[in-house]
Formats: C-alpha cells, sequence, structure tokens
C-alpha cells in the first residue's frame, strides 16, 4: 500500500485526537484538576478507556505508516482489552445517568438508556468485525475507523450541548455530525484507496438507519419494560 494511503489514515487519527481534545477538555480533563468537582469512579474508568482506545487506533495507523508490522499486531492484540473496558465502564455510565435522570423525574432516563447501549453495541460490532478480518488490511482499516467514529458519538454530542445546550436537539446533533463524518469518511477513502468499498457503504447505512430509528424505538413502552428490567438487575 502506497505512502499516499497510510498517510490518509494517519491524518483520520490525527483529527479524531482532535475531537476528543476539544469535546471533553472543557467538562472533563480540566474539571479533574478542579477543587470540589466530584467525578464518580465509573466516568473515570470510561474516559480512560475511550481516549486510550482512541489513542491506540492513532499509534497504530503510526505503525502501518511507519511499517512496523510486528508492534502493529501486538498492540492490535491489546486493543482487544481495552475495547472491553470501553463496552463495561460505558454499561456501568449509563446506568449511572439512567439512575440520577430517574431521581429527577426526568421523562428522557429511559431512552438515554437504549441511546447509549445502542451506542456501544455498534462500536463493538465494528470493532469485532474489523478483527475478525485483520488478515484482509483495508477491509480490516476500514471497520476499525467506522468503529472509531462511532465511539466519537458521545464527543460529537458533548459538542453539540455546548452549541445548543442538552437536550433532544443535542442527541439530533450528535447523530447529524456522527453520519457525515461517515460519509465524509467513506467518500474521501474510495476516493485515495480506488478501490470497491460496497460493502462498508452498506454497512454503514445501517449504523446510520440504526442510529436514527433509535430514537422513536427508544420511547416505545416495550423499550421502557426493557429498561426498567435492565436497572433492577444491574443498577
Amino acid at each position: 500500500m502506497g505512502t499516499r494511503n497510510r498517510k490518509f489514515y494517519l491524518y483520520w487519527s490525527i483529527s479524531f485526537l482532535v475531537v476528543v481534545a476539544v469535546a471533553f477538555a472543557p467538562k472533563y480533563w480540566l474539571l479533574i484538576f478542579s477543587e470540589g468537582v466530584t467525578i464518580s469512579n465509573e466516568i473515570h474508568w470510561h474516559a480512560f478507556f475511550a481516549t486510550a482506545w482512541i489513542v491506540i487506533y492513532a499509534i497504530q495507523t503510526l505503525f502501518i505508516h511507519k511499517k512496523l508490522i510486528r508492534p502493529h499486531q501486538i498492540l492490535g492484540y491489546m486493543s482487544i482489552l481495552f475495547t472491553i473496558g470501553v463496552i463495561v465502564s460505558g454499561f456501568y455510565v449509563s446506568l449511572g445517568l439512567v439512575e440520577r435522570a430517574l431521581a429527577s423525574n426526568s421523562a428522557g432516563a429511559r431512552p438515554l438508556l437504549l441511546v447509549n447501549l445502542l451506542d456501544l453495541a455498534l462500536f463493538g460490532s465494528c470493532y469485532t468485525l474489523g478483527i475478525k478480518n485483520r488478515r484482509d488490511g483495508i477491509t480490516h482499516k476500514r471497520l476499525l475507523t467506522l468503529a472509531a467514529i462511532l465511539l466519537l458519538n458521545a464527543a460529537f454530542f458533548r459538542i453539540g450541548r455546548f452549541m445548543i445546550g442538552p437536550g433532544f436537539l443535542a442527541v439530533l446533533l450528535a447523530i447529524v455530525l456522527t453520519s457525515g463524518v461517515i460519509i465524509l469518511y467513506l467518500w474521501s477513502e474510495k476516493k485515495h484507496s480506488q478501490q470497491p468499498n460496497k460493502r462498508l457503504w452498506r454497512l454503514a447505512i445501517g449504523v446510520i438507519i440504526i442510529h436514527i430509528i433509535r430514537i422513536p424505538l427508544a420511547i416505545t413502552p416495550i423499550w421502557a419494560n426493557i429498561a426498567d428490567v435492565i436497572m433492577k438487575n444491574f443498577g
């Protein structure tokens, strides 16, 4: 694979790091050094695993750019543990958010749980597919990049809250931003690789559809009952 295409993924990884820094600096990274601010251990763990995952993705693209195949493979196996950490910590962070929302009688408590759990499920699914296709270099990179973009959905939500405040509109803006970045990546990747990516397009469109339909699905009575069962057993 040419240097141009390896740099392509390196540039994308740098942009992911910038998004994470911009989104979480005001409401997390700067706050942890402030006196009188209490942040739960679940949030600390999730921030650690999610940020580390994006950093690992960036390092992996750098390894490929430098043709350091063996270190890339070793770090790839290590990334499995960080992926599990992202999902498990994200699950418990979601439970904590819902518990606080229920305590304040927020109507969005149960829908919030579905939104977050689907985010984690989509991220984990794309990552798993990427690892499964690790012997197919181009498919492997495409799927892991899609997983990285999905993990950034929380960062886009933070940006939305900063721009228009908390609430449903911030969720919608995060969906628009995540979907837009996915489409931008697919279009630019095809232009640089000059290889067909119809499978990835179909997968990405499916992901975008799930992102959209989870909103009306989250307010159905069936989901409210499922959410109560989850909170009862894990909350």
